[in-house]
């Protein structure tokens, strides 16, 4: 070491720094600033030395630091000064609300920590005057350093007695300024920190030698393949905490986790990184993050692609007061109705876009709708927020054929329409049914009368139900809810237009039931229950002439029966046996003309109706086929051409 200059202060020296070619004397409440080496010309001897502050001044210099273009120095009344060196001009004052004790600043000048007579520490950034209270911030630190390496700008470390405590800077995140504790390491005893460089802190022992010690917040990259699972969590997390992002990729590539990589996208969202993000959504397949993050990669406004950012975080309030802050509010808005937050959206709407108000309210209403009506309070608040829809109180409901001065746009038309349709449910819903039925039978919607006459049907309103599915035309269901209120006449008239059997059957059994049996026959003929109208025509109109010509056409087993049981009744036997025969019921049929000697009569039904291959099946013609009713029948059968393949088993009778 080579002295340069000897030079005498006129009071007690407090704290000294030095650049290249200045020193910065802090003495006697004054900061002096001169230069190491006088050239001894008088070109410059206005700039060879200054005193701080100026005559006209009361305050007190309590601190003072120098980088290489700036002189920086704190005063009692909370003031804040950067004298810059090249132009000999304070460039930026600061005032705080309290004296100012200790500051330290950067090589640059750009970042600076004082504390102040509260012993808390604050991050200064001269650019905006913007100050960040530091958390966790003990009040026995005794000195600050910021790291002097490229690569971990924005961290400083503070130490006491026992330990050194790692801190990490962020001048610019989606949430703005921060500072973090990103750890504490122990500091060897009787050792004075001199300097951080590179996550080392450079010590001097207490014999004068210098020695380093290395951060706990640092050492995640000793042999980082021979990491437990664990401990590359920890080192993960310890990279992304000090946004060293290129360390942090290749620790993720090692755990090979999804959650690892959505950390560092996480982070990478948080200090609007976009490039990074972009790079591990990409990496783990999230191709809906990457299209997201790429239509927002031109956007220059910082408040708007923040609380894109934000959004995407699921931070929405930060996100919502980062748009309105931007110079585009609307997104606020946009964010809220998507997110469907319609009661924010609402006040959003009051002031950035009342028109959107009506259609904001119908969106809000048609989930509350959508929710459920299990609470008065739900449903009083779906019927609101239809009404607000609808621009007030005045509902206007469209007319059927309108002129073609009302006559309005497609979109607010249909909005108008689904308005007044939404305030027709939720009118009935919350007990205003007259009001809600006007409504909807006024209205040309099919569906609005169907969704209607549901509502109505579950609350057990059957009249105003059957009334708004017959207006919707949907009759089947009309005439079944008008069978539930026992309205047999709404039903009769709606008879016609009715399709589903089901119903004509209900309505067939309930007039039967009253005696009215003519009509309880057209109903079961339009239901195409053959067997009820046979027992009908038969037991209640006597009119077996009806009855047998509806078992001829509709060929009903059942009903055949029925007309044979009749007519047995009626001593009818040739009529009963031919009806047995249709009904299939062979054996009864053989054994009622063989006790009442209508052997003739059968064999004929039997070949009329071509029926001749029962014969093989029946065991009474095995019986009595040595008979004269036998051979009666064979005779008769074996006339019929094609009787000739079912008997060929059978022996001839008599041996012929």
């Amino acid at each position: 070491p080579e002295k340069l200059k000897d030079r005498e202060y006129l009071g007690t020296i407090t704290s000294m720094s030095l650049n290249a070619d200045y020193a910065a004397v802090l003495m006697e409440n004054k900061v002096q600033l001169h230069l190491i080496e006088s050239e001894g010309t008088g070109d410059n001897e206005e700039r060879e030395t200054r005193l701080f502050p100026d005559k006209d001044s009361n305050s007190q210099v309590t601190c003072q630091a120098l980088t290489a273009e700036f002189l920086v120095y704190g005063t009692n009344t909370g003031e804040l000064y950067f004298f810059y060196i090249e132009d000999w001009s304070v460039v930026n004052e600061f005032r705080h609300v309290v004296g100012i004790r200790r500051l330290f600043a950067d090589n640059t000048g750009t970042r600076l920590v004082f504390i102040d007579d509260k012993s808390d520490a604050f991050i200064y950034n001269p650019v905006n005057d913007h100050i960040l209270e530091i958390p966790d911030f003990s009040p026995t630190i005794k000195e600050i350093f910021w790291e002097n390496g490229a690569s971990d700008r924005g961290v400083f470390v503070a130490y006491d007695e026992a330990m050194l405590y790692t801190f990490v800077y962020s001048p610019e995140t989606v949430t703005g300024p921060s500072v973090v504790l990103a750890g504490s390491t122990k500091l060897p005893f009787s050792q004075k920190p001199l300097m951080l460089y590179g996550g080392e802190v450079t010590c001097q022992t207490g014999s004068g030698k210098v020695s380093n010690v290395q951060l706990t917040t640092h050492n995640f990259m000793e042999r980082p393949n021979e990491l437990s699972p664990q401990e590359l969590q920890s080192a993960i997390e310890k990279s992304i905490t000090l946004k060293r992002y290129r360390e942090a990729w290749m620790l993720c590539q090692l755990l090979n986790s999804k959650e690892a990589w959505m950390n560092l996208a996480t982070a990478a969202l948080l200090h609007m990184d976009l490039v990074l993000a972009m790079r591990v959504y990409r990496h783990i397949g999230e191709a809906g993050m990457v299209l997201s993050l790429k239509n927002i990669m031109g956007t220059d406004d910082r408040n708007l692609l923040a609380g894109h950012l934000a959004m995407f975080r699921e931070d929405f309030s930060l996100a919502q007061d980062l748009f309105i802050s931007s110079s585009r509010p609307i997104a606020a808005l946009d964010m809220r109705r998507d997110l469907l937050h319609w009661d924010q959206a609402l006040k959003l709407a009051k002031t950035l876009d009342p028109s959107q108000i009506p259609y904001i309210s119908k969106e809000y209403a048609q989930q509350l709708e959508f929710l459920g009506d299990s609470l008065s309070l739900t449903m009083r608040r779906e019927s609101q927020a239809w009404r607000r829809s609808c621009c007030g109180d005045n509902i206007l409901i469209p007319p059927p054929n309108p002129s073609p001065s009302q006559h309005l746009p497609y979109q607010e038309k249909e909005h108008d329409e689904n308005c007044a349709m939404g305030v027709a449910r939720m009118s009935i819903r919350v007990g205003d049914i007259r009001k809600g039925v006007n409504m909807a039978v006024k209205m040309p919607s099919r569906s609005l009368k169907r969704d209607c006459a549901q509502i109505l049907e579950n609350m057990k309103q059957f009249s105003e139900s059957a009334l708004l599915y017959e207006k919707g035309e949907y009759y089947d269901k009309a005439a079944s809810v008008y069978i539930r209120c026992k309205n047999w006449s709404k039903v009769g008239e709606l008879l016609p237009k009715v399709t589903s059997p089901k119903i004509q059957i209900q309505y067939a059994k309930a007039k039967e039931a009253d005696g009215r049996y003519e009509d309880a026959m057209k109903a079961y003929q339009n239901a195409k229950e053959w067997d009820s109208v046979i027992r009908i025509l038969l037991e209640h109109l006597n009119n077996p002439e009806e009855a047998v010509k509806v078992v001829r056409e509709s060929g009903s087993v059942d009903g055949a029966k029925m007309v044979a049981n009749f007519f047995m009744k009626l001593s009818d036997y040739s009529s009963a046996i031919q009806f047995l025969v249709m009904s299939k019921c062979n054996d009864e049929a053989f054994q009622l003309a063989q006790q009442h000697n209508q052997m003739e009569v059968y064999a004929e039904i039997i070949v009329q109706m071509h029926l001749w291959k029962i014969l093989r099946a029946s065991r009474c013609i095995l019986r009595t086929r040595r008979t004269t009713f036998g051979r009666q029948i064979l005779s008769h059968v074996r006339a019929v051409p094609e009787s000739s393949e079912a008997l060929s088993p059978m022996p001839r009778i008599g041996g012929r």
